[in-house]
């Protein structure tokens, strides 16, 4: 079976440090590629849609790649329709992020788990690193919200809301944190409703 992508998602838009990327308006949205930040600090991204990157191709691009970075702020945005993470960190250093009042929106059919539901919210594997993620909306997702691995990673999720993660009756399981074994987290005030 050949199976074909938009290879523009493979290519993000690269950011450099000490730069700010705002959407102007309520409507301000990117389609069809993602943002990478990589050896980068003092990173600012807010208020934007990210979304329809590479239906159901898996390894084919993240709406944010986050790499060897520094004081990265992940602020008031929406992803929806990514057919990888939404949200990715790793290859080095991840330290100083923080990702809040985003909108993680997985009711869609570019999630390679094809159940309707996306699965590869969050990835975090940097060593170090060290993340904050509050106040957060995920719904319509079955698993990765986030996914944290590696030595010394520290992570803080707080006052987050997730919300129809209905993954068991497409016969998989829904999980909120998947944190390594050598994973220091602090969880919450979360709420989880199914």
């Amino acid at each position: 079976m050949l199976v074909g992508f938009d290879t523009a998602g493979k290519r993000p838009l690269e950011i450099g440090s000490n730069k700010t990327v705002i959407g102007v308006g309520p409507n301000a949205t990117m389609k069809g590629k993602g943002l990478r930040l990589n050896a980068v600090s003092n990173v600012v991204i807010r208020n934007l849609t990210i979304s329809d990157i590479n239906r159901g191709v898996i390894f084919a691009g993240d709406a944010v790649a986050i790499a060897r970075a520094d004081l990265v702020w992940i602020d008031h945005n929406r992803f929806h329709s990514v057919g990888r993470q939404m949200i990715a960190g790793g290859f080095g250093p991840t330290t100083n992020i923080t990702i809040s009042w985003n909108d993680f929106d997985g009711s869609d059919t570019y999630s390679s788990y094809c159940n309707g539901e996306h699965y590869c919210n969050l990835l975090f594997l940097g060593v170090p690193q060290t993340i904050t993620i509050a106040n957060n909306y995920f719904h319509e997702i079955s698993g990765r919200a986030p996914h944290i691995d590696g030595a010394q990673a520290i992570i803080h999720l707080a006052t987050n809301y997730f919300h129809n993660t209905n993954a068991q009756q497409s016969g998989g399981f829904f999980h909120a944190v998947d944190a390594g074994p050598s994973v220091q987290a602090l969880i919450e005030g979360n709420y989880l409703r199914h």
